[in-house]
């Protein structure tokens, strides 16, 4: 997963010190909020995520998206479309 932090929000957040001639960065307790658009996921990323949560996403899609997904599905068997599975 990368996640895009502009260089701003870090110099805002870190002092550095001088120690034994060295510069040395210092965070305490940083925290960077970070927009849902500056994800991003690889494909192992997502399918890490979906083993973890596969229960939780599939009562999401029952509950809130019930009517579309028994359109997909019925649109997958009238079409005879298998749905890949590593399961």
């Amino acid at each position: 997963m990368r996640i895009r932090i502009d260089h701003y929000d870090i110099e805002k957040s870190v002092e550095c010190v001088k120690e034994f001639g060295e510069w040395i960065p210092y965070a305490d307790d940083m925290e960077i909020d970070v927009d849902v658009s500056d994800v991003e996921f690889d494909e192992q990323d997502l399918e890490t995520i979906v083993d973890q949560y596969f229960d939780d996403i599939v009562d999401i899609l029952l509950y809130e998206y019930r009517d579309e997904l028994e359109e997909v599905l019925k649109n997958m068997r009238s079409r005879k479309i298998n749905a890949p599975s590593k399961r």
